[in-house]
């Protein structure tokens, strides 16, 4: 399996004023929830359940069967403390998503 998560999209509306595609200008850029899972074996995408911070320009790790999400900028270049973790579970129908804030992790 492969997952891939976060990113940005253009802001149609900040991008139509100075260069169409361009992230560079304030505001330029929307982070998106989206998380996919692709399935190897049959060679199909699977839209997963969607993040719960949008995130992007952010760092991942895999360990033990879990997804790590962490640092990174949400909207207005705001930096993210938070850790998100993903996992999946194995059903066609049910996906699991939980966020731990830094609140959360102090002391662990």
């Amino acid at each position: 399996m492969l997952m891939v998560a976060g990113g940005e999209t253009v802001s149609a509306i900040k991008a139509a004023a100075a260069d169409p595609g361009s992230c560079w200008i304030p505001g330029g850029c929307l982070p998106v929830h989206d998380v996919e899972m692709y399935n190897i074996k049959h060679k199909v995408w699977t839209k997963m359940a969607p993040s719960a911070l949008p995130r992007y320009r952010f760092g991942a790790a895999y360990y033990a069967g879990t997804v790590y999400a962490f640092g990174g900028h949400t909207h207005g270049e705001v930096a993210i403390r938070d850790v998100e973790t993903f996992y999946y579970v194995p059903h066609r129908d049910a996906f699991l998503h939980y966020k731990m804030t830094a609140s959360m992790a102090v002391g662990r």
